[in-house]
C-alpha cells in the first residue's frame, strides 16, 4: 500500500517539474534578448553644428558710422537754417509791399496811350526798357536801360509766385528781347512796339519768365 503511494505521487510530480523546466527556459531566454537589446548601442541622430549668426561688428565700424550719423545730423541742421535764413532774406528783399506794388502799377497806368520810340526813356515816349526803368525811378528804384540788363537786377521768381510790380521778360532763342511789369491776372503793362502805344494786354506767349527787382 505504501509503495503504491510513492509510486502516484512520482507520477503527479513528472508533469510540473517539466512545465517548470520550461518555464524556467522561456525566462532566461527573454533575459538573454533583454541583455543583448540593451547591449546594443542606440543611433543618435546627427547633431547638426549650428550657422554662426553674429551680427557684431568690430567696435571701430561702429564708431566710425556714428560719427558719420552725426555728421549727417549737423548738415542737416546747417542746411534747415540755411534755408530758413534764405526764406526770411526773400520775404524781407523780394516780396514788394502791398504799397509798393500799388504805387508800381499807379506810375505804370499813369502813362497809357504815350507813344513808343525806340531809345526813349519818357516822360512823354517809351521803348519797352525806357518804359521799366521810367516807372521804377519813380519809385525809387535804379534800373539800366536794357530789357537785358534789367534782368540782373533781378530776383528770378517761378510763374506760380509771380506778383503784380514784378518785371515780365519775353525771351527766344536769341535771348530776352522785351520787357514789361507785371499787372495781376496774367497781364502786362508795356510799351509793346513802333506805331503803338503804352497800354495793358494779356501776355500772348508762354516764352516768358519773371523777375522782383531787387
Amino acid at each position: 500500500m505504501h509503495a503504491h503511494h510513492n509510486s502516484s505521487t512520482r507520477h503527479r510530480r513528472g508533469p510540473l517539474l517539466g512545465a517548470l523546466a520550461a518555464a524556467t527556459a522561456t525566462l532566461a531566454l527573454v533575459a538573454g534578448t533583454l541583455t543583448s537589446a540593451s547591449a546594443t548601442p542606440v543611433a543618435q541622430p546627427a547633431t547638426r553644428t549650428a550657422k554662426h549668426t553674429c551680427e557684431h561688428r568690430p567696435p571701430v565700424a561702429i564708431a566710425a558710422t556714428d560719427e558719420t550719423d552725426r555728421e549727417q545730423r549737423i548738415r542737416e541742421r546747417e542746411d534747415r537754417r540755411t534755408a530758413r535764413a534764405e526764406k526770411k532774406w526773400h520775404r524781407a528783399h523780394c516780396q514788394p509791399k502791398p504799397t509798393e506794388t500799388s504805387k508800381v502799377l499807379s506810375v505804370a497806368a499813369s502813362k497809357a496811350g504815350a507813344p513808343y520810340r525806340y531809345g526813349a526813356a519818357g516822360p512823354t515816349a517809351f521803348d519797352c526798357s525806357g518804359y521799366t526803368q521810367w516807372v521804377f525811378r519813380h519809385v525809387g528804384e535804379a534800373l539800366p536801360h536794357s530789357s537785358k540788363a534789367q534782368v540782373a537786377r533781378t530776383t528770378r521768381i517761378a510763374a506760380k509766385d509771380r506778383r503784380a510790380g514784378d518785371l515780365v521778360f519775353f525771351h527766344n532763342a536769341g535771348g530776352v528781347y522785351h520787357v514789361g511789369i507785371y499787372a495781376g491776372s496774367g497781364t502786362v503793362w508795356h510799351a509793346p512796339r513802333p506805331g503803338e502805344a503804352v497800354h495793358r494786354a494779356k501776355i500772348w506767349t508762354g516764352s516768358v519768365f519773371y523777375g522782383r527787382v531787387k
